[in-house]
């Protein structure tokens, strides 16, 4: 994976002040203005310096011991900006010395210079420490003192004061350098007391105290932007007082959660008497200790503070001196402890304890203290954020390029310098880099690698520049409202002087008066301070009233006057800010609308409050060996090795991965497994010759230019930037390199080494490096050779029958299209046809990371890949090493131990070879295969005769992603055990918790089962999801029951995510525009791709959204929505549509794709069962049958909506079935799904089936059964009873419209029988039989019957015509009709006869006739005048002979085909059946009689002449042809394409042929039909030269020509299907051809020739090209059946539908007056659009402009609150009634009024002249027309500038936001160029 860079970052820098807070000047630092060297560049991860980029020093690891009293010292602390003064920091002791030596790397010998200048010392430290002093304060005061002078602290904390005297208010005793705060608030208890000791320094910086019962003293120390707070405690030594202790903890927590809440930095010390070795594991102390001891550690723990002595020396050390009495504790015990946040360890030095000599005071307990840099308290920065591994003067400049400022000047320097430096170092190696040298081994391709990389990095140092960071001040607050803050608290620690009490324990030995003068010495200084705040404010806050001293008399008026300031101050201060507040809401508001156009990224992150997840490896929870718990580490060491051996091993162990077999051949592997890794016998192995071929440089330039931008670079910091743009020279030194590399199998040693970059996985890493994934940087050389590699292999591995059918993830034209198309196909039929399905999504852990590389070898040799190759992807993957970059370090290098690099293009491509034995082995084995059939039905009346189309699938995947389906739970189990085999013996292991489970068995659901085959196995316990859920896989939710709730619920949930984050924020609808069409309907459409929603549940579903974006735009809710989804205004996308032109393309591309056809075949046959029809349903067929809701498949579904837009898909196969001629379906008055499930069920789908022979009756329901020879059971259905109440007429079932042709039947006949006589004379035989030529019934008696051996029988009749009905029988029915038949008395059917010369007779196939009987004349039951002897009279009515007689023809004439094409399965090798059907069917194989006319229709004197062309060109071999196409463009339904062409390869013999076409005009396609024909003509094998003026026609053909161009951006490309025909003939013909450019409109001859051509087949009636020459189509598309559609089909139906969508904007109500005036006065769309849509403000986007445009969409719609809309949407509020217009008091205000008030013509018409002069004078200037004619002429009689009387007048348009087109001609007419 790599990591895009593309978006700059903030550039990070070290800020200095010139001017120092009041700390500084203590401390003793003299500020300067250095320039601030840590530069970044966007070229970093996460801030981290590329290693390559550092110095060397700082490159290696430094694991040094700090010396002395400094066990460990902060990593890459930023330093001091100067040196240290010594004038004003002495050096307090030995031990001061040692430490400042230490922390600044200097020799312990080291002494300081007083000069500050020259000394080395940059860096001071600050010394806080905590030290129980067992009593006696008082006496130990002065030795305390002292100890805290001279052991240079700043802060040091006091516990067990030992004094007595209860105190409600702290103390402060103040001396020369600090002051000592006590608290003995508590009860009188000798043990109570505590005080913090605080220089003057810190203590300048004290904002609050508070204090507890003299247990606890906190202070809050206040710096710029980071507080910090002390805290000091003495937890009760006695474990009896539990409720003392109880309260002191509360509270104690109360200050840490506060602390915590705030954001402040922690130090949390004192003695706690407990002691946490006591709780360590297998201490057997613990269970003798209190448990509140062990919940005070708990919750310190909780709040992430570290002991600061165990981090620095990793372990507990005692803090009081061992005792032998029994009451104290554990000798050895450490109950003195200091916890503090992180960011204060970060940067401290060390923590340690101090060992109090008896010199200073007597105490059993030791001082513990913490080290902290000085830096810290200025700055509040973590220090550990910069990249070196040790503390030191920053003195390297990061070398971070910018590549961003590079622009075409300085690439030109950069490939200048380039060719330098390679001609700078041929002149030192003496090497020649044109020729590739023939000694190919490790040491020079090594060195051909230094080359390369030498020449690139001297080459970026000379030309790109580095990231320069200036030097700015970044404070979130200015300086005057932070001074005013902090004047606030300056009058509120005054007020605080103002307590009495406060006065009396201030000194309570003195007497009053002294009292109140000491405390109030330093008024004058306060006063001052209270005055200057005036000046600061801006107001009086005090004035002279203010006294000069504060006495008894003025105590409380002072008092009262200062806190009457304090408000009026805080209140001004409030109001600042308030505003402060404001500017910055507005600025960040400006800041994101500007990124809309200039950075989208960042817009899109701010308002989808996306963060970037990062994280920082400085602690990390590990398992700790010696007491197996978990812990938390802040050791850089363990942190170092835990990482490691977590990447390394990947939660496996090192004795596994050594027990992972190597195989070096087939016959090391189990006996099951040899056979499926044994080389595949069908591949040829001379299909690689392509991949070892060298690489050309042109080919080199063709990747290159191909890499991406903006990507991070592998160890030698080469990106793909600086390989795009180096000389032609040096890329023929890298071409060298690469192809030794191809032709050795060895790589540079360097591509071994990579980085790794932790990122977090999508949740909270909570310190735990299982929840981090790797990035890993490779080489970018590297990379690009990898991608040359890939190329190559995916051109023969996606070949067909290489790699197993459902493995082909990731190969050309593959997408997660296909494995889900594959399950939803599954999911869907087995719930159609009611099968049970069980489906497991297995999820494969760190996949890629335990691929065993023998194995791969093995097949990868499987596949015959050469070995050369093979050993070269080995290499790849094998000696590696990787080293983890943290934000400030790199860690050690270390081995890789097994698998493979996520990070290279190779490596999908290898774990799908790696992969493919497991589906080879599965797919062989068909007793584990799901199976799916659909029958299709041949004669609806034999059921024997269905041919079954049987599709199977086991296993489908995406890569690491498994589906596995089966039919039952035990096969899931076979199958789960069958992959088990090979994951043991492929090192891969299954994430069971990610492993779902689901079947549509509703009885299963819920449980949780085994899927282990028997109890010896391992289990697998997985939970089956419930009826209603839905998993994850791909990114789709998929349910076993085909449910499309789950995904709807999930869709639902994403919208109303994106309303939460839009409806808070103040965005414009440009934003909402954006991120709706561009984030959120993209979202959606992909997780509804295999589902489609109705346009109410669409509409449901968008509506927060809608509502979000008429509120942006100030629009009522009530606005239609047409006008939200119009591209006419700013608009979103209507999500009903979007699916609608999505799903358009992935039905094209599912009856497209080769790989999908036993889907598309099984989806066809649904479809048509859908609706039970003997057809494809027609567009008449949808229209009519749609409203019924029949559909019950997905494709039914869409194709349904489709029909609603004129989209219509039509078969290439035929699905016609036979059995009748009248479809049931379209009879049965309000047919639903049961009825179709009765009718399929029964096998009836035609009228035919139903009724009498005759066609005019319904046959009774038993007549029907008897008719089907079927049993069926249950009662009438309700189709037949709807057919019976709605279609017949009376009792006698008479139907309302009889069947308009004869009716098909499955009916028995009587047909002569044959006897076995050469001469037989039957007795009174009549026969009938159909004559196909006239297409009537024939009647005749037999006369004999003639039966000769060796011949078939033939019998002779005598002829018999249908009498004709007399007047009587008009008007009978024909049932009712008496049949009468009369002799026929001589016709052309009559043969002589020797014996009867004056009968009529003739001779007939015995077997082609069938009998009927007559009547007796004595039984006719009706008179019949004049009668003849000779008449005969049938038994039957003429009408059911007649159909006897077609049907009995039909049943020996129809032949049955038997279409193996439709025999299709998923996991065998097939051809390409669709071929196969049409060559039976058309003759579309190439050089064959028919194949020029069955190609092209309609036009045959053209298609002759084709013909002809085809035969004079057989016996040739070489061709030359000139080609042109020609557009005659009348309009978009008389467009005609005009193509011809000349060839001229055989001179003096030219030969030339011209004609043309219709439809989807283009020049190219004109172009492609003249070259097109060209190949018809010419035999296979042919050498075809093409010479032609169209330039995208050669890079079209190119392109698809490509074997990595894939099947679905084929389908993208305009002409797709003619594109395809045209491959198809070069294939087929095995065509050899050359493509030249000839340059269009020269003086050559022969193109000339051939334009002239193309312009006169202009003329000529057009021919088509028949769709089914598309090799690949079953459906094509075409809209309003005018001819196949061949664009991209979503662009298409995107642009139809939005004229739908402005065809509804056009229908609304209250449109329709402005559309009355557009009648008269035309509009111009485009520029009303852009009009509607500029901005009025000059700004990208903005509040103002939301409400500008909403004003111009409510005027358009006139929808402005007039009075009359008013009244119809408030008629409460309103009186009834005609409101009429202020101004003339005559006519109502509606939107039509508004500018056209009588009152107003005469201000409109006044401006509308002042107008036209502007307009005029603009005019003037802008026209670029030389000799213009008059303009003002012109306009001055342009209608728009005429006077206005009424709203019949253009301006009605403009005032209603429309340009007319009388302004924009006029404009046209002056002013060509264009401009907006």
């Amino acid at each position: 994976m790599e990591i895009d860079y593309s978006q700059p970052q903030q550039e990070v820098t070290e800020t200095h002040y010139t001017t120092t807070s009041q700390l500084d000047s203590e401390i003793g630092y003299i500020p300067a203005n250095p320039i601030s060297e840590t530069d970044t560049d966007n070229h970093t991860i996460n801030n981290v310096v590329h290693p390559s980029e550092l110095p060397n020093d700082i490159q290696q690891n430094n694991n040094s011991k700090v010396p002395s009293a400094i066990s460990s010292s902060p990593e890459n602390i930023s330093p001091p900006i100067t040196n240290i003064n010594f004038e004003n920091r002495p050096i307090s002791n030995l031990n001061d010395l040692l430490t400042l030596n230490v922390i600044n790397e200097l020799n312990p010998n080291s002494i300081p210079s007083y000069n500050p200048i020259h000394n080395q010392y940059f860096i001071d430290y600050v010394r806080i420490g905590t030290i129980n002093i067992q009593s006696g304060f008082n006496t130990k005061k002065d030795d305390i003192n002292l100890f805290f002078k001279q052991e240079n602290f700043d802060i040091l904390g006091l516990t067990e004061l030992g004094l007595v005297t209860s105190d409600e208010f702290l103390r402060k005793e103040y001396f020369d350098n600090h002051v000592i705060i006590y608290d003995t608030s508590g009860t009188n208890d000798r043990n109570s007391g505590v005080a913090l000791i605080v220089s003057k320094t810190f203590c300048k910086h004290i904002a609050k105290t508070t204090i507890y019962k003299g247990r606890l003293i906190c202070i809050d120390l206040f710096f710029k932007n980071h507080p910090i707070r002390i805290i000091n405690t003495y937890i009760h030594a006695n474990n009896t007082k539990t409720q003392p202790i109880k309260n002191l903890t509360e509270k104690l927590f109360q200050l840490i959660l506060e602390a915590n809440t705030n954001n402040y930095n922690l130090i949390l010390m004192g003695d706690f008497n407990v002691n946490p070795q006591q709780f360590i594991k297998n201490n057997k102390k613990t269970q003798n200790a209190p448990s509140w001891k062990q919940d005070i550690l708990k919750r310190i723990k909780r709040f992430n503070l570290s002991h600061s002595i165990k981090y620095f020396q990793n372990k507990y050390l005692p803090t009081r001196t061992p005792q032998t009495s029994n009451d104290t504790p554990t000798p050895g015990s450490c109950i003195d402890h200091i916890y503090v946040s992180q960011k204060i360890l970060d940067s401290a030095f060390n923590s340690n304890i101090l060992h109090i000599n008896n010199t200073f005071f007597s105490t059993d307990h030791k001082c513990v203290y913490i080290l902290i840099d000085q830096q810290f308290f200025r700055s509040g920065k973590n220090l550990k954020d910069s990249s070196k591994d040790t503390y030191r003067p920053n003195n390297h400049r990061k070398k971070i390029y910018n590549y961003n400022s590079m622009n075409k000047e300085k690439w030109s320097n950069y490939t200048n310098e380039s060719k330098k430096q390679l001609d700078k170092l041929l002149t030192l190696e003496n090497i020649n880099h044109t020729q590739t040298s023939a000694c190919t081994d490790f040491p020079l391709i090594d060195k051909e690698w230094s080359h390369i990389k030498t020449i690139i990095n001297n080459t970026k140092l000379q030309t790109i520049p580095l990231y320069k960071s200036l030097q700015h001040y970044n404070f979130n607050t200015p300086l005057l409202l932070r001074q005013k803050f902090n004047k606030i608290l300056s009058i509120h620690n005054v007020l605080t002087l103002f307590n009495r009490k406060k006065i009396l324990h201030c000194n309570p030995e003195a007497d009053p008066a002294t009292q109140w003068s000491t405390y109030w010495s330093s008024w004058p200084l306060h006063r001052r301070s209270l005055l200057e705040s005036n000046k600061l404010f801006h107001n009086i806050l005090f004035d002279q009233k203010l006294p000069s001293m504060v006495n008894h008399l003025n105590f409380n008026d002072t008092k009262k006057l200062i806190r009457k300031a304090l408000i009026s101050a805080k209140t001004l201060y409030q109001e600042e800010k308030d505003i402060h507040t404001l500017n910055n809401i507005d600025n960040y508001i400006t800041q994101r609308n500007d990124n809309l156009q200039n950075n989208q990224r960042r817009m899109i992150n701010s308002i989808l409050e996306r963060k970037p997840r990062t994280i920082i490896l400085d602690r990390l929870f590990y398992t700790d060996e010696a007491t197996n718990s978990r812990t938390l580490t802040h050791d850089k060491n363990i942190i170092e090795e835990e990482c490691i051996k977590h990447f390394q091993l990947l939660n496996s162990s090192r004795s596994a991965i050594a027990n992972v077999p190597i195989f070096h051949s087939i016959q090391d592997l189990p006996i099951e497994f040899q056979e499926i890794y044994s080389p595949i016998s069908s591949i040829n192995s001379s299909l690689y010759d392509i991949v070892t071929v060298p690489i050309s440089i042109n080919e080199l330039k063709e990747f290159i230019n191909q890499l991406p931008l903006h990507k991070s670079a592998g160890n030698s910091g080469i990106h793909y930037e600086d390989l795009k743009h180096l000389h032609d020279d040096v890329l023929l030194l890298i071409l060298d390199l690469f192809n030794n590399i191809l032709s050795t199998g060895r790589i540079p040693k360097d591509w071994n080494h990579a980085l790794l970059y932790p990122i977090p996985k999508p949740k909270d890493w909570g310190s735990e490096i299982n929840n981090t994934r790797p990035i890993i940087l490779l080489e970018s050389t590297r990379k690009l050779f990898t991608k040359i590699l890939t190329s190559r292999l995916h051109q023969i591995i996606s070949r067909p029958n290489i790699i197993q059918p459902n493995n082909r993830a990731g190969l050309i034209g593959e997408s997660t299209l296909q494995p889900l198309q594959h399950l939803h196909h599954a999911i869907e039929m087995a719930n159609i046809q009611g099968k049970t399905i069980w489906i497991g999504l297995q999820d494969l852990s760190k996949a890629y990371d335990r691929i065993n590389v023998s194995l791969l070898k093995l097949s990868l040799k499987r596949l015959h890949i050469p070995d050369i190759i093979v050993n070269l992807l080995c290499n790849l993957f094998t000696n590696r090493h990787n080293q983890i970059i943290l934000p400030n370090r790199l860690l050690r290098e270390y081995n890789i131990l097994q698998g493979i690099d996520q990070g290279e293009v190779v490596s999908p491509l290898m774990w799908i070879i790696y992969y493919d034995p497991l589906f080879a082995m599965i797919n062989q084995d068909t007793s584990l295969h799901y199976s799916i059939i659909t029958n299709k039905i041949q004669n609806v009346l034999q059921s024997n005769k269905d041919i079954p189309i049987i599709y199977t699938t086991s296993v489908q995947s995406y890569l690491d992603d498994t589906t596995w389906i089966a039919d039952s739970l035990d096969k899931m189990r076979r199958l789960t055990e069958r992959s088990r085999a090979f994951y043991n013996l492929a090192n891969i292991q299954i994430n069971i918790d990610k492993y779902k489970l689901l079947t549509n068995d509703a009885s299963k659901c819920g449980q949780t089962v085994n899927l282990a085959m028997t109890a010896n196995n391992p289990p697998i316990n997985i939970a089956i999801s419930g009826k209603n859920d839905g998993e994850r896989i791909l990114g789709v939710y998929v349910n076993a029951f085909n449910k499309s709730s789950p995904t709807y619920k999930k869709m639902k949930t994403t919208v109303n995510h994106f309303v939460f984050l839009l409806r808070r924020k103040r965005i414009t609808h440009n934003h909402i525009i954006y991120i709706v069409n561009k984030i959120l309907i993209p979202i959606l459409e992909y997780r509804s791709q295999f589902q489609i929603f109705s346009f109410k549940e669409c509409e449901t579903l968008m509506s927060p959204i809608k509502k979000i974006f008429k509120n942006s735009l100030h629009l009522p809710r009530s606005t239609h929505d047409n006008l939200i989804y119009n591209k006419l205004f700013p608009s979103i996308n209507n999500f009903f549509f979007h699916q609608l032109y999505s799903q358009s393309a992935l039905v094209n591309l599912l009856f497209n794709s080769p790989l999908l056809k036993p889907i598309a075949l099984q989806q066809l046959l649904q479809l048509q069962y859908d609706f039970w029809l003997p057809n494809f349903p027609s567009p008449t067929d949808l229209s009519k049958l749609s409203p019924q809701k029949l559909n019950q498949n997905f494709l039914s579904k869409l194709l349904t909506y489709f029909s609603k837009f004129n989209l219509y898909f039509f078969p290439n196969i035929d699905l016609n079935i036979l059995g009748g001629r009248h479809p049931i379906v379209l009879e049965i008055p309000n047919i639903n799904k049961q009825d179709i499930k009765s009718l399929r069920k029964k096998r009836i789908m035609f009228m035919d089936q139903i009724c009498s022979i005759d066609g005019s009756f319904l046959l009774p329901y038993k007549d029907v059964k008897k008719l089907a020879n079927n049993k069926w059971k249950g009662k009438v259905p309700n189709w037949y009873q709807k057919i019976l109440h709605q279609n017949t007429l009376s009792q006698n079932l008479r139907l309302v419209n009889p069947l308009k042709a004869p009716p098909i039947q499955h009916i028995k006949y009587n047909t002569p029988s044959i006897v076995n006589q050469e001469e037989y004379i039957p007795r009174n035989q009549w026969i009938v039989y159909w004559d196909a030529n006239t297409s009537t019934a024939v009647y005749g008696k037999t006369i004999r019957q003639i039966n000769r051996p060796g011949a078939n029988s033939i019998t002779q009749l005598q002829h018999y015509i249908p009498l004709t009905s007399t007047a009587e029988q008009l008007d009978l029915t024909p049932q009712k009709c008496l049949a009468i038949l009369q002799p026929c008395r001589g016709c052309n059917k009559h043969t002589y006869n020797v014996d009867n010369p004056l009968l009529c007779t003739f001779y007939m196939s015995t077997t082609s006739l069938i009998t009927f009987q007559t009547i007796p004349v004595n039984k006719i039951p009706i008179h019949i005048p004049n009668k003849k002897k000779s008449w005969k009279y049938p038994s039957k009515p003429f009408l059911t002979l007649r159909t006897l007689a077609y049907n009995y023809f039909l049943t020996l004439s129809r032949s049955y085909r038997h279409s193996n094409h439709l025999d299709n399965t998923i996991d065998t090798v097939q051809s390409d059946l669709i071929l196969e059907f049409k060559d039976s069917n058309f003759n579309f194989i190439p050089n064959t009689p028919y194949f020029i006319r069955n190609i092209f229709t309609d036009n045959e004197s053209v298609i002759n002449a084709l013909h002809d062309l085809s035969l004079e060109f057989i016996n040739r071999s070489n061709f030359s042809f000139y080609t042109d196409g020609s557009l005659h463009t009348e309009g978009p339904l008389k467009s005609r394409l005009g193509f011809g062409w000349i060839e001229v390869s055989s001179p003096p013999h030219t030969y030339t042929f011209k004609g043309s076409m219709i439809f989807q005009p283009s020049s190219t396609r004109a172009e492609i039909f003249a070259i097109l024909t060209c190949f018809i003509t010419v035999p296979n094998d042919s050498v075809v030269n093409i010479y032609t003026d169209s330039q995208n026609f050669i890079s079209t053909f190119n392109n698809i020509n490509n074997p990595c161009f894939s099947h679905r951006k084929l389908l993208k490309i305009n002409n797709h299907h003619t594109w395809q025909a045209l491959l198809y003939l070069v294939k087929q013909k095995s065509l050899r051809i050359s493509l030249h450019k000839v340059k269009a409109h020269d003086d050559d001859v022969l193109n000339n020739s051939a334009d002239l051509l193309a312009k006169e087949g202009c003329a000529l009636d057009p021919i088509f090209l028949n769709p089914q020459t598309s090799p690949n189509a079953l459906m094509i598309p075409t809209f309003n059946l005018l001819g196949p559609l061949e664009k991209d089909l979503r662009k298409w139906s995107k642009n139809t539908l939005e004229c739908c969508n402005m065809l509804s904007t056009i229908n609304n109500n209250s449109n329709a007056y402005l559309f009355n005036k557009a009648k008269l006065h035309p509009i111009d769309w485009h520029n009303t659009s852009l009009w509607i849509k500029r901005n009025n403000d000059n700004t990208i986007c903005s509040n103002l402009n939301d409400k500008v445009t909403g004003f111009k969409i409510k005027s358009f719609n006139h929808t402005l609150p007039t009075s009359d809309l008013q009244q119809r949407n408030y008629p409460n509020l309103y009186p009834q009634g005609q409101i009429d217009c202020t101004a003339c008091n005559k006519l109502a205000i509606t939107n039509s009024h508004l500018g056209f008030c009588p009152a107003h013509l005469h201000t409109l018409n006044d401006s509308l002249l002042k107008i036209k002069d502007t307009f005029t004078t603009k005019l003037l200037e802008a026209s670029d027309v030389p000799g213009a004619m008059d303009i003002k002429a012109w306009v001055n009689r342009c209608p728009l500038f005429s006077q206005v009387t009424n709203d019949n007048h253009p301006i009605y348009l403009v005032l209603h936001q429309c340009v007319p087109s009388t302004l924009t001609s006029l404009l046209k007419m002056f002013v060509k160029s264009n401009k907006e």
